[in-house]
């Protein structure tokens, strides 16, 4: 049995909120200020609309079915993901992350038929020393498994 050497709560991100806010507004305003027929410009907002409930239901609030409350990583070197339905995928393999100074995109390999898992973490959803330990560890270029 292996045992966990990380782990990280996530919490709610207001930064990924205001840019899912801005990137549906951009799109209203697009769709807005396009001249194409008013009965298109009204299916093209609906769609807007239900996009934005979508990705606000899934991705941020708490529960949603895409929402990663919690990391690990454990002595193995694997990663093990918990989902805000409670759904929990393991032994995921890091295939590579992109780290700045207040984000860090962590990119896992896929498993079955299953797209590559990407989870996105901000400085502000995590506690600061647990961020910068993510940071360095993922600046080491051994860490990428193959």
């Amino acid at each position: 049995m292996t045992r966990m050497v990380f782990s990280m709560r996530l919490q709610p991100s207001w930064v990924l909120l205001t840019y899912l806010y801005a990137l549906h507004g951009l799109i209203v305003a697009t769709v807005v200020l396009t001249p194409i027929p008013w009965f298109l410009r009204v299916v093209l907002l609906m769609a807007c609309l239900l996009s934005l409930r979508f990705y606000y239901q899934q991705y941020y609030r708490q529960t949603g079915s895409h929402k990663v409350l919690k990391i690990e990583r454990d002595s193995a070197g694997l990663w093990h993901l918990l989902y805000g339905n409670q759904r929990r995928y393991g032994a995921l393999r890091l295939h590579r992350c992109l780290v700045m100074p207040e984000l860090v995109i962590l990119y896992f390999d896929s498993q079955g038929f299953r797209p590559p898992q990407a989870v996105w973490i901000t400085a502000e959803e995590v506690d600061r020393e647990l961020f910068r330990q993510l940071r360095v560890y993922c600046r080491n270029p051994k860490i990428v498994q193959q």
